[in-house]
């Protein structure tokens, strides 16, 4: 980064090993704000936050809980959510997600675990980072 240049926040929101698949996925080039439950991800959530990164499974599922939470915010409704999941689900589940995410608004959404398994891990974190970086840029 640039002297004098800012270094993005991302909020990471999510299981515990969630976090650390994000945080291993986007190393170093961020600030991170890392929350484990709806209540922790909002409070955590402000107009500093450039991105906000959240797992399907955040806080038993509750992750279209925060999302709504964060779109009925006026300082943070535009914010880019990048969503990803880490575990298997259903087809049937997939579609659910896909459309649920089209309703609040979700920027991107990564199927970490897909890729995972037919490109690899190492093609796991490269999508999830240009996803973030994608939706970082100016």
């Amino acid at each position: 980064m640039p002297a004098g240049q800012r270094v993005p926040t991302i909020l990471v929101a999510g299981t515990p090993q969630a976090v650390d698949i994000a945080s291993r996925a986007l190393g170093t080039r961020f600030e991170y704000r890392r929350a484990y439950s709806v209540a922790e991800a909002l409070a955590l959530a402000d107009s500093g936050v450039d991105c906000v990164l959240c797992n399907v499974s955040f806080d038993e599922s509750h992750m279209f809980e925060f999302l709504a939470g964060l779109r009925a915010r006026k300082d943070l409704s535009a914010k880019p959510v990048v969503c990803f999941r880490i575990l298997p689900f259903s087809e049937n589940a997939r579609a659910a997600v896909d459309l649920a995410l089209k309703a609040v608004g979700s920027t991107v959404f990564v199927d970490f675990y897909q890729i995972a398994e037919s490109a690899g891990m190492p093609a796991a974190y490269e999508a999830l980072r240009q996803a973030v970086d994608m939706s970082v840029r100016p």
